[in-house]
């Protein structure tokens, strides 16, 4: 383990090859309404997972209406984008995806109840894992709870964090001291900027600056978490010890593949290990994956397979370093969609 506290510079970079950083003089005060940063800045607007006939998107298609609409807004000037109210990994995703084919950072803002789960019962540190080494610039979330439950989802996750955490700061009514003493609470459990609700006010804006002006990093008391593995599937996260783990025989690709699912998932193995080898493989992988409840090491010998896997995949996902291809193509597709080479 880190014994050091998490650092709160901004701009900070995040993990990983394709990775975005937040602009320059970016304020860790984000005003939902008009980001305080250079150039144009805006909200991405939501868009629907399902296709017309109300099927699921996969993700491809997915993230490419959002760099669509990524692009549009590049074009006007902004410099970062914003995605509030998310409830799923592959919405989450979706948006990473988009935002990064159309080169511009983007900050994630969860919905969460006061147990730190979005509408679907999804936990957020699944959404967490699966998208900070994927190219969020940071990753929040709005708590439904009070500020004690922010203060819980906050600590539960700083350790694993490695993109900076963003809470929504709200109003209230509380007085400006009281906000100010919500902020350095927050800071100090792992918070390292903030998305300010509608109903802040001027005051309450200045004394959450005050907050941040006087806050030093060495004040986080949770340390980052460095001999843990932060996996996720579509539904759950997972803290794994790096060595040790057991691993499910390959399961082919097929069109039903949930029988094998479930067989495999009762042997008590850590790992799935999902056997694609050709790019038909993995849309049949891309259509069984949302069954899946454990940790995925996919296994590939092509490199179109592997990349078709890992961009369809929601989650954080090992790759087989057996693999027949050139470890300098594995690790890039790896690391390209947060994988982990294992």
């Amino acid at each position: 383990m880190n014994d050091s506290s998490r650092p709160c510079l901004l701009p900070r970079i995040i993990g990983g090859p394709q990775a975005e950083t937040l602009p320059e003089g970016c304020s860790p005060l984000i005003d939902g309404g008009s980001l305080p940063c250079p150039g144009a800045v805006t909200r991405l607007e939501a868009i629907s997972g399902l296709d017309e006939d109300g099927e699921p998107l996969r993700i491809r298609s997915w993230s490419a209406a959002y760099a669509e609409q990524a692009l549009a807004l590049r074009a006007k000037g902004a410099d970062l984008l914003l995605a509030e109210g998310i409830r799923s990994v592959p919405e989450a995703r979706a948006v990473v995806l988009g935002a990064r084919q159309a080169g511009v950072p983007v900050l994630l803002s969860a919905e969460l109840d006061d147990e730190g789960c979005t509408p679907e019962g999804i936990p957020f540190a699944a959404i967490l894992a699966s998208v900070q080494h994927l190219g969020a610039a940071a990753v929040g979330f709005r708590c439904g709870g009070d500020r004690i439950d922010t203060l819980a989802i906050l600590g539960q996750h700083a350790a694993y964090a490695t993109v900076p955490l963003m809470p929504v700061l709200r109003s209230r009514e509380r007085s400006p001291e009281e906000v100010k003493r919500h902020a350095t609470q927050a800071l100090k459990a792992g918070a390292d900027l903030f998305l300010l609700g509608p109903r802040i006010t001027a005051s309450q804006r200045e004394a959450a600056a005050q907050a941040v002006a006087e806050f030093s990093p060495e004040e986080q008391v949770i340390p980052l978490e460095e001999d843990l593995l932060f996996m996720a599937c579509e539904a759950e996260a997972f803290f794994l010890p790096d060595g040790g783990l057991t691993f499910s025989e390959p399961i082919p690709c097929q069109y039903d593949m949930g029988p094998d699912i479930l067989a495999a998932e009762a042997t008590g193995c850590d790992v799935l290990s999902i056997y694609v080898d050709s790019p038909e493989d993995a849309e049949y992988f891309a259509d069984n994956a949302h069954m899946i409840r454990l940790p995925v090491c996919i296994i590939s010998h092509d490199e179109i397979a592997l990349e078709s896997a890992l961009m369809e995949y929601n989650g954080r996902a090992f790759v087989d370093l057996q693999s027949e291809l050139p470890d300098s193509e594995l690790y890039t597709l790896a690391r390209g969609y947060g994988a982990v080479v294992l």
